[in-house]
């Protein structure tokens, strides 16, 4: 599975995003194409099962399910100073 990939499988995700809320509400999704392969209570439960399941790394992607934009949307900020 190519990086390509994932990005698509992602966009497939936000696209998809309120009926998998719906089913899989607050949960981590384990993702590959386009299906939810599982869900997990946990990031290191769903990361555990995935390696358990013979998952390899780079074909899978594992996403919070939470309400709203929250779910994929991420910012980083950085406190650095340059003098």
């Amino acid at each position: 599975m190519k990086i390509t990939d994932l990005k698509h499988t992602f966009r497939w995700f936000k696209e998809h995003h309120d009926e998998i809320f719906r089913q899989y509400s607050n949960c981590y999704v384990v993702l590959q194409g386009e299906s939810v392969l599982f869900s997990a209570n946990t990031y290191d439960e769903a990361l555990e099962r995935a390696d358990k399941d013979g998952l390899m790394p780079g074909t899978y992607l594992i996403q919070e399910c939470s309400e709203g934009e929250s779910a994929y949307t991420q910012m980083f900020c950085s406190n650095i100073v340059f003098a």
